[in-house]
């Protein structure tokens, strides 16, 4: 019978080099913590029989990776659905947190995981939600799995970057089969924010893999279109930047759509759109192309046809912001992030369930 164990030469490079005694005074080995993750593994369906969750070699190589050095750590899992990778993680970590913007998803979860006391579960979405929940805990690794467009990937690591502490490392799914996760690992490795990655799971070692596409309307597999990549299944990284972001990424606001209203809010009926580009160019539906450019943190001077020096001030968040035609003129317009006014439609779906 084949074996899905490492080779050896993988199995030291997936290990820092430290011991675990030195790393954390603890009694408890590696190998106690490997022998427990290995069970739970056992429990899970494979990724072969369940396109939905990770292989049992993904589930291994974290294992691998953090059972050295995670007993006291904290990890935060975004993406639940069955709870497969979510036991594994309660094996190696001291604390998992999981979040999934499905009850149901998150009911079966907390089913196949009663026999762990160390998880709590959360019900959010971690593209429109706040993160005020998450950055008020420690928090050493995070896992992404949740939506795989770039905006949500994108999304989720500039927010893990940004607000949680002390992170260290980072984990993906569906690096292999998923444009928007790809882009948005390969744009946090330019930038320096993420380092050091490897693969994880199936493909790790440059070797082909099936991929079968997955119809999630009718919930089958499609044979006809299956195709070969050499890309891994999942991705580990390391945080590269001491302070979270780097100066060169981007602003969370740019290339993101609002929705812009004017001000008393008699009826929530658009009025317009905003585009933040890249470079300072913006593009406001009805009045065409303009500019923007950072005063601070969360204020902005704009440039807009037909308007005299308005002015912006953005949340916390930078999913909303506030207007004025003028510096110290009277407030005009609100705008808002897209997501942030569907997120109570899809709220209101899932009850139709």
């Amino acid at each position: 019978m084949r074996s899905n164990c490492l080779p050896c030469a993988l199995c030291l490079s997936l290990v820092p080099l430290f011991s675990w005694h030195d790393a954390l005074g603890q009694t408890t080995s590696p190998a106690t913590c490997l022998e427990k993750t290995e069970l739970e593994i056992q429990r899970a369906p494979d990724r072969k029989n369940m396109r939905v969750t990770t292989s049992h070699l993904y589930k291994r190589h974290l294992a691998r990776y953090f059972c050295p050095i995670a007993a006291n750590w904290t990890v935060l899992e975004l993406g639940v659905y069955h709870g497969h990778t979510t036991s594994v993680l309660a094996a190696i970590f001291r604390r998992v947190f999981s979040v999934d913007i499905k009850e149901e998803f998150l009911q079966v979860a907390a089913a196949h995981t009663k026999h762990h006391s160390n998880i709590v579960f959360l019900s959010a979405d971690s593209l429109s939600d706040s993160w005020a929940s998450f950055r008020n805990n420690h928090v050493d690794v995070v896992v992404i799995d949740a939506d795989h467009t770039y905006d949500y990937v994108h999304a989720d690591t500039l927010n893990s970057l940004r607000h949680l502490q002390p992170l260290t490392h980072l984990v993906f799914d569906d690096f292999n089969s998923e444009v928007g996760v790809q882009r948005a690992i390969e744009e946090f490795q330019s930038t320096g924010a993420l380092v050091d990655c490897q693969g994880i799971g199936t493909g790790w070692n440059g070797s082909a893999t099936k991929l079968i596409s997955w119809n999630g309307l009718e919930g089958i597999h499609s044979e006809e279109k299956t195709v070969w990549t050499t890309k891994s299944e999942g991705m580990l990284c390391r945080k590269g930047v001491p302070d979270g972001v780097p100066r060169d990424l981007a602003p969370v606001f740019v290339d993101r759509r609002f929705f812009l209203y004017e001000l008393p809010l008699t009826f929530p009926t658009p009025v317009g759109v905003f585009r933040f580009l890249p470079h300072g160019g913006l593009v406001v539906s009805k009045r065409g192309k303009g500019k923007w450019k950072m005063l601070d943190d969360q204020n902005l001077k704009l440039e807009i046809p037909g308007l005299s020096e308005p002015e912006l001030l953005f949340n916390l968040d930078r999913t909303a912001f506030v207007m004025s035609e003028a510096k110290g003129a009277k407030t005009r317009w609100y705008g808002i992030r897209d997501h942030l006014m569907f997120r109570p439609f899809n709220m209101a779906d899932q009850r139709f369930a």
